[in-house]
């Protein structure tokens, strides 16, 4: 498994982990929410999960990267060639080519 694949499947087990807990948890909001609220308040969780552990330099999920720590190139990425950067825990990969 390649490390990409091994971040989108941590990501997307953390999602739907989120998801169970939101449906499981009881609030006091009418019963009637729709699916809009409930992906909003897992994306919501996500991002505060993000938060709190970007920037301390090392890739935790569901962070992309963390400072130097990236584990990414560009090659891997499906380009040519170039240099990868990570901003505020994601990848960026403008300065990569094809």
């Amino acid at each position: 498994m390649k490390k990409t694949e091994l971040r989108v499947y941590v990501v997307g087990v953390a999602a739907v982990m989120i998801l169970i807990a939101l449906m499981i948890i009881p609030n006091n909001s009418p019963k009637d929410k729709n699916s809009d609220d409930l992906a909003g308040a897992a994306n919501q969780a996500t991002t505060q999960q993000l938060q709190k552990k970007c920037g301390n330099g090392i890739w935790e999920p569901p962070e992309d990267c963390d400072g130097a720590d990236i584990m990414e190139t560009c090659e891997s990425m499906g380009y040519n060639g170039g240099t990868i950067r990570c901003e505020n825990c994601y990848l960026k990969t403008d300065g990569c080519y094809r």
